[in-house]
């Protein structure tokens, strides 16, 4: 790594950890600086640490991360900027599938296939449908009692569908990259911490409220943001710099 790679990643995990205390503090005024800082730092990181940073892949993993930072913008105004900010981490989550779907067809064909890479190709479809199904009989009940609107539960059931498939995914990745590089598994957790997070915002917003969902909710999601940042600089690295 870099000098500007680790000063970069030292700067990130300085404003993730004081967010982390502005988070437990509950200072609301501070979050609206501190909580944006994350998604910038990772932004910085990502670009330093590219080794090809104007291929497709480099742009759009910049551009996933770009509307995960718009979503957590429109967030910071819960009332006015919830269906934004959905809209954003969507455009995200499709960027992000985009984006593995392209390294999965880049990387070289794994023909020393091992035990582990049937177990990544498995749990990938399987993980894409039960996040679906779990997501939508959890959800859909809670916001028929509060009256949704049939447009609203449509939109749910197509968030929850791409959500689960960024984690399907971003598991199955696994079985087309040749060998096992611990890095890439990051990819997998990311995208597994991605829906966890969702899931948590979702059940704090429309179930009910509790500080310590939405505490783990945000640890979650930016934690996924640098999981997901670490592995597909990891694998871009692999699939297109060779």
């Amino acid at each position: 790594m870099t000098d500007a790679g680790f000063y970069s990643g030292l700067l990130l995990a300085v404003v993730f950890i004081l967010n982390y205390m502005v988070y437990r503090s509950k200072l609301e005024k501070v979050k609206t600086i501190t909580k944006p800082l994350v998604m910038i730092s990772i932004i910085l990181w990502t670009a330093v640490t590219l080794e090809k940073q104007i291929e497709l892949e480099a742009v759009l993993l910049l551009s996933a991360q770009s509307f995960g930072f718009l979503g957590d913008v429109s967030l910071l105004f819960p009332k006015k900027g919830f269906i934004f900010g959905l809209t954003a981490f969507l455009f995200g989550h499709l960027f992000y599938i985009g984006l593995i779907v392209m390294l999965m067809i880049g990387a070289s064909p794994t023909w020393d296939i091992r035990w582990y890479h049937w177990v990544f190709l498995g749990m990938g479809p399987f993980a894409w449908i039960l996040g679906t199904v779990v997501f939508l009989r959890v959800f859909t009940p809670a916001l028929d009692k509060r009256g949704a609107s049939r447009a609203f539960l449509i939109a749910l059931k197509g968030y929850a569908f791409v959500l689960s498939g960024l984690m399907g995914v971003s598991i199955a990745l696994l079985w087309f990259m040749p060998g096992f590089v611990m890095t890439w598994l990051f990819v997998a957790v990311g995208g597994t911490l991605f829906f966890l997070a969702d899931f948590l915002l979702a059940y704090n917003r429309f179930v009910g409220k509790n500080d310590r969902v939405h505490l783990v909710s945000w640890l979650c999601y930016h934690t996924a943001q640098i999981s997901l940042a670490w592995g597909l600089v990891g694998v871009i690295n692999q699939v297109v710099g060779s």
